[in-house]
């Protein structure tokens, strides 16, 4: 992947940021479920993909390659999942999240079978930016376009439940160590006050014959 994604990525985060909240918002309130036809959601994508420097030639493509019937997007959505375990965020704060994200979202493109190589770098920087759209509303779920899961932030809550597991699970190993080394510790004691007491006793003789 070429090095200047990331950069285009990394300077213009907030950019980015603020045009997924606008594209969000936009997909929630003319949803499926709130009345929008198939032919406005159609256009309303057409009209993102816009906005993110990608050719009207080429929206149809892109619209039918990331996109089953009526907007499905499960295979992406897939493979972008199934790709790593960690968290994906491509306007996230830490850098490194930013460059395993524009990894994965790179690799479940090219999956997809779009043909990267007849786009530019600022356009692959605009599909990385409409799937983080998909994945956080852009697709179809059981109510419809526009409301489905936000699957950055579970993907975000899983990890934080997964840290916090193990967080708990070294401080209760920790925990039952130092119990097992108290409980040791004391046997110890007991062991050796018993050796004190056989050896009083057997200092003692049994009749003045045997000083």
């Amino acid at each position: 992947m070429d090095g200047q994604i990331l950069k285009i990525l990394n300077r213009n985060k907030s950019t980015y940021s603020k045009k997924l909240k606008e594209f969000s918002k936009w997909a929630t309130t003319k949803s499926e479920m709130n009345g929008s036809t198939t032919k406005y959601i159609k256009n309303m994508i057409s009209q993102i993909l816009k906005e993110l420097h990608i050719p009207s030639s080429k929206h149809i493509t892109i619209i039918n390659t990331l996109y089953g019937k009526d907007f499905d997007a499960s295979s992406l959505v897939n493979k972008v999942w199934s790709y790593s375990e960690n968290i994906f965020d491509i306007v996230h704060k830490d850098n490194l999240i930013v460059t395993n994200t524009a990894e994965n979202y790179y690799d479940a493109l090219k999956l997809c079978g779009v043909k990267l190589h007849s786009f530019n770098t600022q356009q692959i920087v605009g599909l990385f930016i409409f799937i983080q759209f998909i994945l956080l509303c852009g697709r179809t779920e059981f109510e419809g376009f526009g409301v489905s899961t936000d699957l950055i932030d579970k993907r975000k809550k899983i990890i934080i439940l997964k840290e916090k597991q193990a967080k708990e699970k070294k401080i209760k190993e920790k925990q039952l160590l130092e119990e097992k080394l108290k409980k040791e510790e004391k046997l110890q004691k007991e062991n050796e006050k018993k050796l004190e007491k056989i050896e009083l006793v057997d200092e003692i003789p049994k009749s003045w014959e045997d000083l």
